[in-house]
């Protein structure tokens, strides 16, 4: 997939996950829907950490991405084996990694937090709007579920990474 439709792809996503927020009742953001799941302000803020995160990735100086995590010599995965390779490792059991896990999220946040989430989303899509197309399947980034990812992957991962945690909440919801 080449940039301008990653970038398409992700704005799609996380305009459908503001949609949803804007649906949700202020006093349910910071309940969980479920025991012993997380609360819609939680996926929030998980959501904002993960972009957060990718931001950082981002502006990490060429020289050291290569030096950390090396080039890509492969063929990059499609978003549907992304897809269906995290999927399958959540069905397993796969849990986010402690940094990225959210911390108790109260309903006086919600548009605070909505607001952060778009500054972050905002930052990271100009920044790939800023780099070349090459530089997206060059480097790579480690990933708690695929090991080293390279960038264009990854991004992909940000667009399914939303979606899946939008869906996840209008799961609950039908329950």
């Amino acid at each position: 997939m080449l940039k301008h439709d990653i970038i398409q792809l992700i704005r799609e996503n996380y305009s459908q996950f503001y949609k949803y927020y804007r649906n949700i009742e202020d006093d349910k953001f910071g309940k969980p829907q479920l025991h012993g799941k997380w609360s819609p302000g939680q996926h929030l803020e998980h959501i904002r950490i993960s972009t957060k995160v990718m931001n950082k990735a981002m502006q990490i100086p060429r020289l050291i991405l290569w030096y950390k995590f090396g080039k890509t010599e492969r063929v990059e995965k499609s978003y549907d084996q992304l897809k269906n390779k995290y999927l399958t490792a959540t069905n397993n059991g796969f849990k986010a990694p402690p940094k990225f896990e959210p911390r108790e999220i109260f309903s006086v946040e919600k548009y605070k937090l909505i607001t952060r989430v778009r500054t972050e989303e905002q930052k990271l899509m100009a920044q790939v709007s800023a780099c070349e197309e090459s530089f997206l399947s060059k480097y790579q980034l480690p990933h708690p579920v695929f090991g080293k990812l390279t960038i264009r992957e990854m991004l992909l991962f940000v667009a399914f990474h939303t979606e899946h945690h939008r869906k996840t909440l209008l799961k609950y919801n039908q329950m």
